[in-house]
């Protein structure tokens, strides 16, 4: 008896999506430690993770490139505002 014979593959493929590559050049990256920026760097995000960061770094030509002059980057910051009184259905959540 052999288990598992007659179960049907899936084809995931229009629910997996492909990598993304973002580079951000010449940005102000705020230290870890939160006293200064590190100015003009540059960081490499694959899959909304930052997975370098650092003066110089080659580009990848097939990356989406973002040019962060005169902007700032703060790692980790998540915007977690919201107005949930606002909302018609909050009744509903709290229930």
């Amino acid at each position: 008896m052999v288990l598992g014979k007659s179960t049907k593959v899936v084809d995931i493929s229009s629910i997996v999506k492909p990598a993304i590559t973002i580079q951000i050049k010449n940005v102000n990256v705020l230290s870890e430690d939160c006293n200064y920026f590190i100015k003009n760097q540059s960081v490499i995000i694959e899959n909304g993770v930052i997975i370098n960061l650092g003066e110089n770094l080659q580009l990848d030509s097939t990356a989406t490139i973002i040019d962060g002059t005169n902007k700032y980057l703060i790692p980790g910051l998540i915007d977690s505002h919201v107005h949930l009184k606002k909302v018609k259905t909050i009744y509903f959540i709290f229930s």
